[in-house]
């Protein structure tokens, strides 16, 4: 028995006769439900890999308050500005 159901096909203007297999739709939602258990949470989560930046940058990051935070480039060189003061400071012990 023929259909005259017509399906809206993602960037079509109109709606079209597209015939698609079962097949064909349950491998595109295996496909993407695989790439989403893939990806990080907004709202945080676990790195189970190592993170490969290629040419971007992390742009962002607060005052490590612990062992392990990362920190910026501004923090470092303030850290690091200060102590050489410290050490060169004619008035005062050499700390370090």
């Amino acid at each position: 028995m023929a259909t005259n159901k017509y399906w809206m096909i993602p960037g079509a203007s109109r709606p079209s006769k597209s015939v698609v297999s079962k097949a064909y739709v349950d491998n595109i939602f295996t496909t993407l439900s695989g790439n989403l258990n893939t990806k990080m949470d907004r709202i945080g989560g676990n790195f189970t890999g190592d993170i490969h930046m290629a040419d971007k940058n992390i742009t962002i990051s607060h005052t490590p308050m612990s062992d392990h935070d990362v920190t910026n480039k501004k923090y470092v060189d303030t850290a690091v500005n200060n102590h050489v003061l410290l050490t060169t400071d004619t008035d005062s012990e050499t700390i370090g």
